[in-house]
């Protein structure tokens, strides 16, 4: 079966914070649509306040994190991994954004995906109410389960969030994100627990849509 490409959506010029060590200042393309909410919420039209947008990038992310979670369940076969996403909203306000990334491994089983991929489709959006959290699981935007062996390590890593408060007429940020992982799934993360930065997470993005398939 041939996987999906990730196609970041054209958007527009924005500071580029992705899953890094703090927001750093770059260009990207691509943002959220707002006039979308996938949790339901209709937050209401508001006027974005007379701050630049580095600088308010900079306090969001204090009140905004992300934490992505590979989850691996046994089959007859081997097991099937699966990506989670945890959005913890500490800030006053609804957030909606676009999410994406791409997860390759060592091998895979027969029919299988080569790459676990989301984000080219209308239903990577995510809307989280003022101060609340909410959990996504991957798979319900698109993505199948990635089957392998059961000896098969993930290769490569790579996601990409852009979050702002919804209708506001504010640009989103880029945002950095933990991630979690079974202890000695990830190559070069045998701890499973890492600090993906924004920067980073475009390396990792192109690598594994570059990868084998």
């Amino acid at each position: 079966m041939e996987s999906r490409h990730l196609r970041h959506r054209p958007a527009w010029l924005a500071v580029v914070l992705f899953l890094a060590v703090a927001c750093s200042t770059d260009e990207s393309s691509s943002g959220p649509r707002s006039d979308v909410t996938s949790s339901g919420a209709s937050p209401s039209a508001d006027a974005p306040p007379a701050v630049a947008h580095g600088q308010f990038c900079k306090e969001y992310e204090k009140n905004v994190r992300l934490v992505y979670t590979v989850v691996s369940r046994r089959t007859a076969s081997g097991r099937d991994l699966t990506i989670t996403l945890a959005v913890h909203n500490d800030f006053e306000r609804h957030l909606l954004g676009d999410i994406g990334g791409a997860m390759a491994v060592t091998e895979r089983s027969p029919g299988s995906p080569p790459r676990y991929e989301w984000g080219d489709t209308p239903n990577d959006v995510v809307g989280v109410r003022a101060l609340t959290t909410r959990r996504v699981q991957v798979t319900n935007l698109g993505a199948k389960p990635l089957s392998v062996p059961a000896g098969a390590r993930v290769s490569v890593l790579g996601v990409w969030s852009r979050l702002g408060p919804s209708r506001t007429g504010r640009e989103p940020c880029w945002l950095p994100a933990q991630v979690r992982a079974p202890r000695g799934l990830v190559i070069g993360h045998p701890g499973g627990r890492w600090f993906l930065s924004v920067r980073r997470g475009q390396q990792l993005d192109r690598q594994a849509r570059a990868g084998p398939g």
